[in-house]
């Protein structure tokens, strides 16, 4: 179990807290300050290192009633010890008792708050009575604590997210939706070993106002293995939330400026509408929204499907059903082909390929065309035209080229993901990962789509050199171009 933390005296300054630390070899970490401390000297939020940075502690002050708090970040108990050991002042749980009794209402929500860290079941009765407190904002933290304590009890922490690693996203982003969020399931969560768990929980804790996690998302290792541009947006993500929860709130946005970046970050965050569509809010909504894929309807031309998937013979490659619903596209890069972040809706359902067709698929429909081989083979315009015809023959209904928004779409899968395999890129990620949909992903030389340029030319879609299954390239139309070919059924009035 994590270590409950310690709830330091309000007279204890910050110098000499560093000091203190210090002295054991911790070492204040490079802050991410979202706001300007009110008191000089005394940020509201710091993380700390231990000598062999392995370990780390965070720290808040809210400075409205004096709290203090010193928490570890994660459940290893052996650091925390020594910190123990320092004998720093701070309230012990009897003293936080006897706050609550206080006259002055600066003291009682005080100990309200340190309660709640402190998980003090035992005041329960007395926090019941301070919800009918005189004065509002007492009683307004006395009901919150309340719930809090009432709730935790009982709930499974250890147990909560014990599937495995797509499970236990959709467990944290289901719950947030449907408003069961604790401090126990996020603080769990910011110590999932899965980033996306760890960002997820981040937000989460914002849209639920739950300020007593700022030590767990202050020291929350939410980028560290990431390239540059998304460990930069999650940071600023981190920042706009603990801005959040110490009362920030962002202007009404017009979107018109390029100032309006910070708020627009606070807005995604938050989960507030927006006006600009980009990465951001990509990120903010993939690692939020529970994947709710819809069922698949009887009566396809291939039949009825065996483990999710379709079959057309002769091929070996099976096909991946995908429904009429709202899917986010694009990226927020200038690419010679435009495509901008959107929602968008396949105007049927469709059967589309898994993954490029093989060369074994091709030595299905003509045995003497090619060895066999499991390995997707880069088809030319006249190769494509053959094999469409060839399958539409087989299905008894027209098999086309995918359009690139369908592809993509496919891909991607409906939840505002931009990669196949979730929100984020994934230095483990494997060719076989598969998209919602069950579609795998492929890479170079990309993949023909039934769209043109302008200037006719084809527009070769699937994913590019990082994953990102955004690809729009002006491809050629020259006899020996080739490019990998997924086939489509459209579906309609499905």
């Amino acid at each position: 179990m994590r270590p409950l933390p310690l709830i330091l005296a309000p007279s204890l300054p910050f110098t000499e807290l560093v000091r203190r630390l210090g002295a054991l070899g911790w070492r204040r970490a490079p802050g991410i300050p979202a706001t300007v401390p009110l008191v000089a000297e005394e940020p509201e939020v710091a993380v700390f290192r231990s000598a062999d940075g392995l370990s780390r502690l965070g720290y808040t002050w809210n400075p409205a009633v004096g709290l203090r708090v010193l928490a570890p970040d994660g459940a290893d108990d052996r650091a925390f010890q020594e910190i123990r050991a320092l004998s720093l002042p701070q309230l012990e749980d009897g003293a936080i008792a006897s706050l609550l009794q206080d006259d002055r209402p600066r003291n009682v929500v005080l100990g309200i708050f340190a309660a709640t860290e402190r998980r003090l079941t035992s005041v329960l009765p007395v926090l019941t009575d301070l919800t009918r407190h005189a004065e509002p904002i007492v009683a307004k933290a006395a009901r919150r604590a309340r719930r809090t304590l009432e709730v935790e009890p009982a709930m499974p922490v250890e147990d909560r997210f014990a599937d495995g690693v797509g499970e236990r996203r959709q467990t944290l982003r289901r719950t947030g939706q449907q408003g069961g969020i604790t401090v126990a399931s996020l603080r769990q969560a910011l110590a999932d070993p899965d980033l996306e768990m760890r960002a997820g929980a981040v937000l989460l804790a914002a849209r639920n106002g739950l300020a007593t996690l700022l030590p767990d998302i202050a020291g929350a290792d939410l980028a560290s293995r990431l390239p540059g541009h998304d460990r930069r947006l999650l940071e600023a993500m981190r920042r706009a939330v603990i801005a959040s929860l110490q009362g920030y709130r962002p202007p009404a946005e017009d979107g018109s400026t390029a100032p309006a970046m910070k708020d627009h970050l606070w807005r995604c965050a938050l989960g507030l509408p927006v006006s600009r569509l980009d990465d951001v809010l990509l990120i903010a909504t993939a690692l939020t929204t529970p994947l709710d894929l819809p069922p698949i309807p009887r009566g396809s031309p291939l039949g009825s499907p065996t483990g999710g998937a379709f079959q057309l013979s002769p091929l070996k490659t099976r096909f991946r059903w995908i429904g009429p619903t709202l899917h986010w596209l694009g990226h927020d890069e200038a690419t010679a082909i435009a495509n901008p972040v959107r929602q968008w809706s396949p105007p049927a359902a469709a059967l589309i390929a898994e993954h490029p067709l093989t060369s074994d698929d091709l030595a299905a429909l003509d045995p003497s065309h090619c060895p066999p081989s499991d390995e997707a083979h880069a088809f030319t315009t006249a190769e494509v035209a053959r094999v469409l015809a060839r399958l539409t023959d087989a299905a008894g209904v027209p098999v086309t080229l995918p359009g690139a928004d369908l592809l993509e779409a496919g891909l991607r899968g409906p939840d505002g993901r931009r990669y196949p395999w979730g929100a984020l890129p994934s230095s483990t990620r494997v060719s076989a990962a598969a998209s919602p949909w069950g579609l795998a992903w492929a890479g170079p030389p990309g993949e023909w789509t039934a769209d043109r340029t302008p200037d006719g030319r084809p527009v070769i879609g699937g994913t590019d050199r990082k994953g990102r299954p955004s690809l729009r390239i002006a491809g050629s139309d020259a006899a020996d171009a080739r490019y990998l070919l997924r086939p489509v059924i459209a579906i309609v009035g499905r």
